[in-house]
């Protein structure tokens, strides 16, 4: 099973079904496989893609772009999403890490793409508009699909803020079982609605409930940036069920003058994550009804690895949560031992090193390319605690942990 072929069966089940919506235009989920349908074999008749070749994205969040990843899935290429923010340098070093052999590029960002152009010679570029014209013109002549759910699908890197970026890879495999945790999280079904408001160059965007969303059938609603007043807006207007939030845009939107009138009423749940939580941002929601969930993870983690439901939001806020059904979780000391706690390592059926070959991952590390050397580097997700040595000895921490509760307070 690949992402297109998700897509593709909820497009024979409920065609008509909107499943995302941008600027105004309702896209309907056979109306979604039909244009990535097409758009992979442009791809694949025009610039020669294939399966294995990286074709990266550099642009805001359009529903172009979630065409081309299910396009690259169906015919075994591998999606790079490029972040906007970024320096020429770094948008230089990842493409020369990932090895890409063409480039998407949003208008706004040609001329960064015309800098590039010296580096990388070879590099073919086709515009957002360009790749709307090929979902939406051209005729199918039915190039076989090729894609398979353990090829991989997504690199996409880090935010570098330990380093420098690192690229992961990720399957359709395993970004499907990130979705069946997503799921888990959200208690989300095909009648849900989702609000996406963050960057889709990051997992936090893409993967913790818009490609959880569309798995489960249900409809996105696409905003091209993030921007607090419109998330007031569209709340009430559009009602979705559920969105995905950051500290940082937590703020802005709460500060906004209309908040204290805001009809947040369609909301059955907001979630967070990102970075340590402060107290304070959860009770702008909670007042109002709205219970403000926590995601723990990491890009190489999926990344739903932990996380705080709907239903627990209240009454423990500042938790992360429970791991998650299909992530085991071990807590560590700086000296790598386990406390006296029955919790696990993190364990992830997720994430492959390189492009093609395989890599086992070992108990709690998942593998990456890293760009200082394609080295195998291990990535533990560790769930850091203020004091471990007192946590340990204090029962009412002690039995926290046991329940499965676990708290980040700090990042390393």
């Amino acid at each position: 099973m690949t992402l297109y072929n998700v897509i593709e069966r909820w497009a024979q089940s409920q065609p008509s079904k909107t499943a995302v919506h941008f600027q105004g235009e309702d896209i309907s989920y056979a109306e979604l496989a039909k244009r990535a349908a097409r758009t992979s074999e442009a791809l694949a008749e025009q610039l020669g893609i294939g399966a294995g070749d990286r074709v990266a994205y550099l642009g805001y969040n359009r529903p172009e772009m979630l065409e081309l990843l299910f396009a690259l899935s169906r015919i075994g290429a591998i999606f790079v999403p490029l972040n906007f923010r970024l320096a020429l340098a770094e948008h230089q070093d990842i493409l020369r890490h990932a090895d890409a052999r063409a480039i998407v590029v949003d208008a706004e960002f040609a001329n960064t793409v015309e800098a590039l152009r010296p580096a990388f010679p070879t590099l073919q570029v086709i515009s957002v508009e360009g790749l709307r014209r090929w979902g939406r013109e051209i005729r199918a002549k039915h190039v076989k699909a090729l894609g398979q759910e353990g090829d991989p699908v997504l690199l996409i890197y880090t935010s570098g803020t330990t380093g420098r970026p690192k690229g992961v890879v990720h399957t359709p495999a395993g970004m499907i079982w990130n979705a069946i945790n997503a799921m888990h999280c959200h208690e989300l079904t095909s009648e849900d609605h989702i609000l996406t408001v963050l960057p889709m160059f990051h997992v936090g965007g893409l993967c913790i409930q818009t490609i959880p969303a569309l798995y489960a059938g249900a409809t996105v609603t696409l905003h091209e940036r993030f921007d607090a007043g419109r998330w007031i807006g569209d709340v009430a207007e559009r009602k979705p069920t559920l969105s995905l939030l950051v500290p940082a845009t937590i703020k802005a939107i709460v500060e906004q003058p209309g908040w204290a009138q805001a009809d947040l009423s369609p909301l059955r749940a907001v979630f967070t994550g990102s970075s340590t939580i402060p107290p304070s941002l959860f009770s702008h929601f909670h007042a109002r009804g709205v219970p403000l969930g926590q995601i723990y993870g990491a890009t190489e983690t999926g990344p739903v690895s932990i996380y705080l439901r709907a239903a627990d939001a209240m009454h423990k806020v500042g938790s992360a949560g429970k791991a998650g059904i299909h992530c085991n979780v071990r807590l560590v000391g700086d000296d790598g031992r386990e406390p006296d706690v029955p919790d696990r390592r993190a364990r992830f059926p997720l994430v492959r090193r390189g492009v093609r070959r395989p890599v086992r991952a070992a108990a709690g590390r998942g593998v990456l390319r890293d760009m200082c050397g394609d080295r195998e580097r291990a990535v533990e997700l560790a769930a850091v605690a203020r004091d471990r040595r007192e946590q340990v000895r204090r029962p009412d921490r002690a039995d926290a942990l046991q329940r499965g509760d676990l708290r980040g307070v700090a990042r390393r």
